[in-house]
Order: structure tokens, then sequence, then C-alpha cells
């Protein structure tokens, strides 16, 4: 009987060993990879902001030129 005791004793202690050392490495992993992870994030964010500035300034060009040359084909005056 006491062997089956110390059996499940010893299988009890090397769950406890795994989880702590899983739980070491989520921590560490969430200490440094995420906080890296979420640096990069910043980065791209601010690159597409700036891409999507330039496309709208783009598109706003784009639509003054168009009614311009409408405002141009036509016989009524143009709004200025």
């Amino acid at each position: 009987m006491r062997t089956l005791e110390d059996a499940i004793i010893s299988e009890t202690q090397i769950l406890v060993d795994n989880i702590t050392r899983l739980n070491d490495l989520v921590t560490r992993t969430n200490q440094e990879e995420v906080l890296q992870l979420i640096e990069k994030l910043r980065r791209v964010e601010k690159k597409m902001s700036l891409v999507f500035t330039f496309f709208q300034a783009s598109m706003y060009s784009s639509n003054i030129w168009q009614q311009e040359e409408q405002d141009e084909n036509t016989n009524r005056p143009a709004f200025r």
C-alpha cells in the first residue's frame, strides 16, 4: 500500500514541476516577446497612418482636378 501512495505523490510532484515550468515559460514570453510585438505593431500602425494620409490627400487632389475639368467642359461659370 505504501508504494502506491509513493507513486501517486511522485506523479503529483512531477505534475506540479511541469506546471511550474509552463507558468515560467508563459510569464517570460509575456514579459519579453509580447512587448517586442507591441512595439513592432506600433511602428506598423504609424506607417499605415502616414500612408493613409497620403492616400487621402491624393484622392482629394484627384477629385478637385476632376471637378475643375468638369467645370471647364460646361457653359456655366465655375464657383470659386
